[in-house]
């Protein structure tokens, strides 16, 4: 997450980040994790996560500048 608001904040200088604390019914989790999809059906990512994020951002300031 932190790696993903650094990108946020680098797009989005005057964002502001808010963290809240988990609220009691909701489970504990680990991250999400893409090795299970490796494994069984081959799957391979075409872009890190940190070049994927960048390019939804671009893609999203376009499709928003349109409207």
């Amino acid at each position: 997450m932190k790696d993903l608001i650094k990108i946020l904040k680098k797009n989005f200088p005057k964002i502001s980040i808010k963290f809240k604390q988990r609220e009691k019914f909701v489970p504990k989790r680990g991250g999400l994790n893409i090795n299970k999809a490796k494994k069984i059906i081959g799957y391979k990512p075409r872009y890190s996560i940190e070049k994927g994020y960048q390019k939804y951002i671009s893609w999203y300031k376009n499709f928003y500048k349109g409207l």
